[in-house]
C-alpha cells in the first residue's frame, strides 16, 4: 500500500497543477512487472465534474479507464487492473497531467504451459494446443517444435522438404508396384514345361485389377502444372513387361527443384486464393475440377455472446453479488467468486476474465470479457450454433448491480455459404461440399468476418489427388467387403469350388447308388449260379447212375 502525493506523482503539461492526491493500493497478482502511465482526459474537480475520467495503459499496451467525475466519491479505491486499486483525493485535475505506477513481483514465478495457436490470425483464432514443456513434437506429424520466446503477433513456420526421405519413399513405391505386378503375374501364369496352370489363370477379376491400377498409376492428374502432374515426368517409366523403373538423374532434379509440385503428384492437395478461406482436406468422394469450385460464402461464423444491461462508472461489489456461474456450450464454471471492492467496468471485466482463465471446467475455452458500450460483455471461445454464454448467479445472490441478470443471450451462428455451386453445410468455421455433390467430403476452414464478404464469390478451391491417394481409393474400392473386386473373385472362387463339392457329391451319389445296384446284381447272379451248380451236380449223378443201369 502507497501514498503519492502531488509533487511525488502527478506531471503537469497544460500550464495548471492537479492538486489531487493520489493512493494505490492492493496486491499486483502476476508475475511479470508492469509499468501503468494514468493521464487526465479532461480539466475537472474530482467527485465533481461529469465525465471525469483518467485514462490508463500498461507496459504492454493494456488500456483501462476509471470514472472519477460526477458520483465519485473522493478517496474510494476503484480497483483498475490485476488486483491494484486507484483511490484520488479532493482537488483538480488538468487534461493531459499524468503519473506512473510500477510494480514489483517475486522472482520465483509460477511454471506456465506452452500455449500456442495453429492457424492463427492477429485477432487469435486458430486451435488452441497446450503442453507442459516448450517442445510440441506431436502437433504436425514429421516436424519438431521447440520455443524459446513469445510472440504477440502471429509466425509463419515454413518447412523445406527432406528430399532424402521423399526419394526413399518414391523408391518404396515403386517397390509395391513391382511387387504387385510379378505377384498378379504369378498367379495367372501357364507353365509350359510342365504343363500347369496357375490359380488364377485366365481369372477376368484379376485382369481387370490389375489394368486398373496401371491405367491409374500412370494417368494425369488433374490441377497440377503439366511438368510434374505424371510420373513420367518426374522419372518414372512402365516397361512393356507392365513394371515401373526410376530415372534416378531426373528424379533427383525435380525433388530439389520442385518439391512440393513433386509431393503433389502423390498426395491430396488443395489450395484457395484467400488467405481466410483455407482448405483443411477432402474425401473418396470429392471429385476433382480442373478449373476449381467458387466458394461463395452468405454468412460468417459467429461467437455466441451475453451481454449485460448498462452499468454506471462505479460497481460496488460486496457479499450480496460476488459469486456467478459461467456456462459455455452447456459446460458449468466452477462458483467464480469476486473480490469484494469497488471496480470500473473495464476492471471488472478484467477480474472476471482472470477469474475465469483459473476455473478447471472453462479455463482453456479462450472466454472472452470486455466492456462494450459501459456493459460487460462475455464472449464464447468457439463459433456456431451450439457456442452460447449464460450467466447464472451464485447461490442467494443478485448480479442485477453487475447488469448481469437481466441481460440478452445470443447463440453464435455457424459459417453458411456454397462450394461449386451447391449449398455446402456449415459447422462451426467448418463449410463441408454437399453430400452426394461433387464437392461431397470437401472440408473448408472460413476465418472471414462479416466485413469480409463481399457479393462475388469470396474464393476459388482449386483441388488435385495424387497417384498414391487415387491408388489408395482404387485399393479400397477393389478391396471393399462388400461389392470390391477381390470380394467378387473370392465369391467367384468359392462359388466355383461349391460347384465342384456339388458336382462331386453328386458323382459319389451316383456310384454309390451303382455300387448297391451292382451288389445286389452280383448277390442275386451268385444266387442263381449256386442253384445251376447244384442242378449240375444232380444232372450228373442222375446220369451216372443212368450209366451204371445199362452196364449191368
Amino acid at each position: 500500500r502507497s501514498s503519492l502525493d502531488v509533487s511525488a506523482g502527478i506531471r503537469g503539461f497544460s500550464g495548471g497543477l492537479s492538486n489531487a492526491p493520489i493512493e494505490v493500493s492492493g496486491n499486483y497478482e502476476p508475475d511479470i512487472a508492469k509499468t501503468y502511465t494514468f493521464r487526465v482526459e479532461k480539466r475537472g474537480t474530482v467527485g465533481i465534474t461529469r465525465g471525469l475520467q483518467m485514462r490508463w495503459e500498461d507496459t504492454f499496451g493494456g488500456t483501462g479507464s476509471i470514472e472519477i467525475g460526477e458520483g465519485y466519491t473522493p478517496g474510494t479505491p476503484i480497483s483498475f487492473d490485476e488486483g491494484l486499486r486507484l483511490a484520488l483525493g479532493k482537488g483538480d485535475l488538468y487534461a493531459d497531467d499524468y503519473f506512473t505506477v510500477s510494480t514489483e513481483t517475486s522472482t520465483v514465478r509460477l511454471a506456465q504451459d506452452l500455449v500456442l495457436r495453429l492457424g492463427a490470425t492477429r485477432s487469435g483464432e486458430g486451435l488452441e494446443v497446450r503442453r507442459s514443456e516448450n517442445i510440441a513434437n506431436d502437433v504436425i506429424p514429421g516436424l519438431d517444435l521447440e520455443f524459446f520466446s513469445s510472440s504477440e503477433k502471429p509466425v509463419t513456420v515454413s518447412v523445406l522438404g527432406d528430399t532424402e526421405v521423399a526419394k526413399e519413399r518414391i523408391h518404396d513405391f515403386v517397390d509395391a508396384y513391382n511387387t504387385f505386378q510379378a505377384t498378379a503375374k504369378e498367379v495367372s501364369k501357364f507353365d509350359k514345361s510342365t504343363n500347369t496352370a496357375a490359380p488364377l489363370l485366365s481369372d477376368r477379376n484379376l485382369s481387370q485389377m490389375v489394368n486398373e491400377i496401371a491405367t491409374t498409376t500412370i494417368a494425369t492428374v488433374s490441377g497440377l502444372p503439366q511438368s510434374t502432374n505424371m510420373l513420367f515426368s518426374i522419372g518414372l517409366k512402365i516397361d512393356n513387361r507392365g513394371m515401373m523403373s526410376i530415372e534416378e538423374k531426373k528424379l533427383n532434379e525435380k525433388i530439389v527443384d520442385e518439391f512440393s509440385n513433386v509431393a503433389n503428384l502423390f498426395r491430396s492437395h488443395g489450395k484457395t486464393d484467400n488467405p481466410d478461406i483455407n482448405f483443411l482436406g477432402m474425401t473418396e468422394k470429392t471429385r476433382v475440377n480442373p478449373s476449381g469450385y467458387r466458394v461463395d460464402v452468405s454468412n460468417a461464423a459467429k461467437r455466441g455472446f451475453y451481454l449485460g444491461t448498462p452499468l454506471p462508472g462505479i460497481i460496488k461489489v460486496d457479499e450480496t453479488n460476488n459469486v456467478l456461474i459461467i456456462k459455455n456450450n452447456s459446460r458449468v464454471s466452477d462458483p467464480i467468486e469476486l473480490r469484494k471492492d469497488n471496480y470500473t467496468i473495464g476492471s471488472l471485466a478484467k477480474t472476471i476474465q482472470n477469474r475465469l482463465v483459473e476455473d478447471k471446467a472453462l479455463g482453456r475455452r479462450k472466454i472472452q470479457v470486455r466492456e462494450e458500450e459501459g456493459r460487460l460483455k462475455i464472449i464464447s471461445g468457439t463459433f456456431g450454433n451450439s457456442s452460447t454464454i449464460e450467466v447464472d448467479p451464485g447461490p442467494d445472490k443478485d448480479l442485477s448491480s453487475l447488469g448481469l441478470t437481466d441481460g440478452i443471450s445470443t447463440p453464435g451462428e455457424d459459417v453458411a455459404g456454397s462450394i461449386g455451386n451447391v449449398e455446402a453445410t456449415g459447422r462451426g468455421q467448418l463449410l463441408v461440399g454437399a453430400k452426394d455433390s461433387n464437392t461431397d467430403g470437401l472440408r473448408l476452414f472460413v476465418t472471414l468476418s462479416e466485413d469480409d464478404l463481399v457479393d462475388e464469390q469470396e474464393a476459388t478451391v482449386n483441388i488435385s489427388k495424387g497417384v498414391a491417394v487415387k491408388l489408395g481409393d482404387k485399393l479400397d474400392k477393389l478391396n471393399d467387403p462388400l461389392d470390391g473386386n477381390v470380394k467378387r473373385a473370392t465369391d467367384d472362387i468359392t462359388g466355383q469350388m461349391t460347384s465342384f463339392d456339388e458336382q462331386i457329391s453328386r458323382l459319389n451319389k451316383r456310384a454309390d447308388t451303382k455300387r448297391t445296384r451292382l451288389q445286389r446284381k452280383f448277390a442275386k447272379l451268385d444266387s442263381t449260379m449256386g442253384r445251376l451248380k447244384s442242378q449240375q451236380s444232380y444232372i450228373t449223378q442222375q446220369l451216372s447212375a443212368m450209366s451204371g443201369a445199362r452196364k449191368s
